[in-house]
């Protein structure tokens, strides 16, 4: 067999796997970073997330699942946040000391930091501070910290 035609026979080979490639990582797991300050102390800028997307297409998450959403603002940016309450919940948000209904087909979402940093919401870097979204923003859910090797650990 000639050079040229092994060059082309191990490209074809290439090419072939990439379809797959790219079906596991939008629909199986994937891999993202954490975008924002807002999930700190437990999540830190510059760790990166494996993502598992399965769950949300077959409707499995739970309240305190850590997930990764769309922005409902800009379609185009993603967040990561916890679930805090899901549809037909009432939960007790501390900052406006009132209670909230979750209605159906969205959830109640929070970051894990206790204050946002101001630069953040000065810079509307995430408009998805707290509160409601739809259940059909949510495009994945956080399994591990894969990223940095010193932090490799399971998502809480």
């Amino acid at each position: 067999m000639g050079f040229g035609k092994r060059v082309i026979t191990s490209m074809w080979g290439g090419i072939s796997f990439l379809p797959v490639v790219i079906m596991v990582n939008d629909t199986l797991i994937s891999v993202t970073p954490v975008p924002d300050h807002l999930m700190e102390p437990g999540l830190e800028v510059g760790e990166w997330l494996l993502v598992d997307k399965l769950s949300p297409k077959l409707y499995h998450w739970n309240r305190e699942d850590v997930v990764l959403l769309r922005s409902p603002f800009k379609p185009a940016e993603k967040s990561v946040r916890r679930i805090k309450a899901l549809e037909n919940d009432w939960l007790f948000h501390k900052a406006t000391a009132e209670g909230a209904y979750v209605k159906m087909g969205h959830c109640w979402i929070e970051g894990d930091a206790p204050h946002p940093h101001e630069e953040v919401i000065n810079q509307r870097a995430s408009p998805t501070l707290c509160g409601p979204v739809p259940l059909a923003l949510i495009t994945g859910r956080a399994t591990h910290v894969i990223w940095p090797p010193s932090r490799v650990r399971k998502v809480w």
